[in-house]
């Protein structure tokens, strides 16, 4: 696994260098772009004397923001092609992974020897390529013992539901609640398997299995062959691919994020502007009501007609 991991090695890093400098340049084309769309809408305007400084740190801020998130884009984008190129490399391909392959294919044989009840060196002999599987027979064993599941899931239904209901047994019955039963258990017996399938990771690579099935000759070398392009290699690529493009999304999101720092700085920046605008005229304009402050303001009038003494007779 070694030697095949450094055969393969230049060209997926051959691969993630290309990548990441055009999504270093495509960041960079992208946070130029937003840096003059964002200055056109007025995302910058602030009545500061540094007002034009910071519009230049911005203008950095969403350039390096661009070129970090072009970078990791660029980069992710570069391991997927990278592992895709290694794994379609022959000595990946021809050694691991067909080795994998054939591990389904006997297992597959195998699952047909339980089903007909064949003893264990019939499996021997399928791997030699001494016995062939037969697809349509193997189909048809599959379908019996689904149905023999279906079968056991009404038949405990259908004597629990008349109970439950208090129904006397009777063939009209049985006919009819059978045949609810028996629809309602056949989808919950689909939905297992489909459950199955989902949570194991692998209902995506379930029709390609199916397809290798569906086109095999019987021999173990070609199910092996088939089930290697339809089902393994699929299978083998979609855990990196979910891995890598999740980082892609969470590379592009931070680097919207990052990008409205600055209008979120520029705006908050405004508010306090407009704040000190409404409150700077109120300070100075509230005065005395009378005299100067000085203490040279006019003593008590004096009533008319005598002086401030007394009163005239």
């Amino acid at each position: 696994m070694l030697e095949v991991l450094l055969h393969t090695a230049p060209a997926s890093a051959g691969q993630v260098l290309l990548w990441s400098v055009l999504g270093v340049l495509g960041g960079l084309a992208v946070g130029a772009g937003a840096a003059l769309l964002l200055s056109r809408l007025g995302a910058f305007r602030l009545e500061w004397r540094h007002a034009r400084w910071m519009r230049v740190l911005a203008a950095l801020w969403i350039l390096a923001a661009g070129l970090a998130a072009g970078g990791a884009v660029g980069g992710c984008e570069g391991t997927w092609r990278g592992t895709r190129r290694a794994v379609a490399d022959p000595a990946f391909r021809e050694g691991p992974l067909l080795r994998a392959a054939g591990c389904v294919s006997a297992g597959v044989a195998w699952l047909d020897l339980k089903l007909r009840n064949a003893p264990e060196e019939a499996l021997t002999a399928y791997v030699d390529g001494k016995a062939t599987l037969d697809v349509p027979a193997f189909y048809g064993r599959l379908a019996k013992a689904r149905g023999e599941v279906v079968d056991g899931l009404v038949a405990t239904w259908n004597a629990q539901a008349q109970a439950r209901l208090g129904l006397g047994r009777s063939e009209v019955v049985d006919a009819l609640l059978g045949a609810a039963l028996r629809l309602v258990a056949a989808k919950l017996v689909d939905k297992a398997v489909h459950d199955s399938a989902e949570k194991a990771g692998v209902a995506s690579a379930k029709d390609g299995f199916f397809t290798a099935l569906d086109r095999t000759s019987g021999t173990h070398a070609d199910l092996s062959a088939r089930l290697l392009d339809d089902c393994v290699v699929p299978l083998a690529l979609l855990p990196v691919r979910a891995l890598i493009r999740g980082q892609q999304t969470a590379a592009a999101l931070l680097g919207a994020l990052a990008m409205l720092v600055p209008v979120l700085a520029f705006w908050i920046g405004r508010v306090v502007e407009r704040r000190k605008a409404c409150t700077k005229p109120l300070t100075g304009d509230i005065l005395p009501a009378t005299g100067t402050g000085t203490g040279s303001g006019t003593g008590a009038v004096a009533p008319p007609g005598g002086d401030a003494g007394g009163i005239a007779p």
